[in-house]
């Protein structure tokens, strides 16, 4: 079961996104990025859940990437828990720009 649920929520996060490239091209950058936001927190989510068996109720795409990279760590991936830290270090202000402009788009407020 646990398989079939990656799956589908890796299913979810590319059709996020391909919702999100249509939102683009029509000009609606608030729901484009809300979906954006909905695609990467899916995507991470359905790692998570392959590595560790449940989906954690956290929202934030810089915390589940933080997750993943310690959970690589406790599985002696140390060079893939690096490059997972490394890229969000690396893409910070974007992975913040992304989680505002979901909030901004679903709340109306940063």
């Amino acid at each position: 079961m646990s398989g079939e649920r990656v799956n589908i929520l890796k299913d979810r996060a590319e059709f996020f996104l391909g919702l999100a490239e249509e939102l683009y091209e029509r000009g609606r950058l608030d729901l484009a990025f809300f979906h954006v936001e909905q695609a990467c927190q899916l995507r991470i989510k359905a790692t998570i859940l392959r590595f560790v068996g449940e989906i954690p109720r956290v929202h934030s795409v810089r915390e589940l990437l933080g997750m993943v990279a310690k959970k690589l760590e406790e599985l002696n991936c140390s060079r893939e828990s690096d490059m997972v830290v490394g890229f969000v270090r690396e893409c910070r202000e974007v992975l913040m720009d992304i989680e505002d402009a979901y909030v901004e788009s679903r709340y109306g407020v940063v």
